[in-house]
């Protein structure tokens, strides 16, 4: 999910998925957000048993400039 925290509205902004070190293949336009709005994508995969670590970066690209940029980057863990 990502979320517009600052006073400002947010620019339309790409983010990316990463599955452990692999990129997945797409990407996702994310709409503009205005302060704390925010926005939800749902991916379905199927993989085989183990344990795997998903990332996914908002304004993948930088094209919004932020007050703070480390903040744009989540990770999950998921162990089947």
């Amino acid at each position: 999910m990502a979320r517009a925290v600052a006073a400002l509205k947010a620019q339309r902004s790409i983010s990316r998925k990463r599955l452990a070190l692999v990129e997945y293949a797409g990407r996702h336009d994310a709409p503009s957000l205005t302060p704390g709005q925010s926005h939800t994508q749902e991916l379905a995969l199927t993989l085989p048993a183990g344990t795997y670590f998903l990332i996914v970066k908002a304004d993948a690209t930088s094209a919004v400039a932020e007050a703070n940029e480390t903040n744009n980057t989540q990770k999950a863990k998921k162990s089947s």
